[in-house]
């Protein structure tokens, strides 16, 4: 009786002990570079895991901070530099997965950024 009662709550117990997390498409990792814009964006991930992302033009910091999930192409994005703020970004690539475009925060503008690692 007892080895059915375990049997039967084991399901219950594994799925009470996992915690959700976002996931970010791996894809996403790695350096990036936007010809037209002249900026880059280095994403990866830290010692804990989270997925950082670091935007730069030449050697000026423009952004950097956090993406929190990426899902059916949106990127959830908190961004601690220049200013903390949230927000959500389109983006799409492209079918090498080589091109990923992005689109810019309250903008109709894009990013076009090419893969370089």
């Amino acid at each position: 009786m007892k080895n059915l009662l375990i049997a039967l709550l084991f399901p219950f117990l594994i799925g009470g002990t996992t915690t959700t997390t976002n996931e970010v498409e791996h894809d996403l990792i790695g350096i990036w570079h936007d010809e037209f814009n002249r900026e880059s964006v280095q994403i990866t991930r830290n010692n804990n895991f989270d997925v950082m992302f670091t935007r730069v033009a030449g050697y000026n910091l423009k952004s950097k901070g956090l993406i929190l999930s990426s899902h059916e192409g949106l990127i959830d994005v908190e961004r601690n530099y220049p200013k903390k703020e949230t927000y959500t970004l389109r983006y799409v690539f492209s079918p090498s997965k080589e091109t990923l475009v992005i689109t810019k925060p309250d903008s109709k503008q894009a990013w076009v950024f090419t893969r370089i690692q």
